[in-house]
């Protein structure tokens, strides 16, 4: 199982970049549940109390599927296909190591079977090979950090540039929460009434570089 840790961190590139947003408190799953038993109106509007008075305003709650709009925002494609040539290269140079490598333990074998070598000198070649194979895991284990680092910093840039965009879409909105779900998130409802996906991927294609 050549390149099997590589190909095990880099399997997962979908990526979760809404995280922090699905991890919501009590009262956004809350209002997101009154949402339901709402007119179904576009923009939900929910009345709640403060605490330290008895006054109400409206909090406008929409939300948006956020693996959707990643997977259709044109910078995924883009930092994704920068990611499997990187993927890529990782994987070619460790192949060509460890080939080299097994190459040599086939010669050394050879040549200890022919009685081609002398025991010191085997004992020798026995003690380099260890090393190089040890030399390989330490290579093996700075690839996979690589790809992890490379990802985490992929979902970073796509979340402070998605959440820059959604403060200037909402200038004009003016909701007071854009919530982000997804399948197996923090958020167990969500209306298709105050669902606004659609919405924001159209906004969002319009901000794709002219080619």
């Amino acid at each position: 199982m050549e390149n099997e840790k590589i190909e095990k961190c880099s399997g997962n590139t979908k990526f979760s970049v809404f995280a922090a947003i699905n991890i919501i408190t009590l009262l956004a799953v809350v209002i997101l549940f009154v949402l339901h038993f709402t007119n179904g109106s576009k923009t939900a509007v929910v009345e709640t109390t403060s605490n330290d008075s008895t006054s109400t305003e409206g909090i406008r709650v929409v939300h948006v599927n956020s693996d959707e709009i990643v997977e259709q925002y044109y910078l995924t494609g883009i930092l994704k296909k920068d990611f499997e040539k990187e993927k890529k290269s990782l994987e070619n140079e460790f192949g060509r190591r460890q080939r080299a490598f097994q190459k040599d333990v086939e010669t050394f074998q050879t040549n200890v079977q022919q009685g081609k070598i002398s025991n010191e000198n085997a004992m020798k070649r026995e003690r380099e090979l260890m090393l190089t194979q040890q030399e390989l895991y330490e290579l093996n284990e700075q690839f996979t950090e690589r790809l992890m680092m490379l990802e985490m910093e992929m979902q970073k840039q796509i979340t402070d540039s998605l959440t820059t965009f959604l403060a200037r879409y909402n200038q004009n909105k003016n909701y007071d929460y854009i919530l982000g779900y997804a399948r197996g998130g923090g958020i167990l409802f969500a209306s298709p009434g105050v669902d606004i996906t659609q919405e924001v991927i159209e906004e969002l294609k319009k901000t794709e570089p002219k080619k």
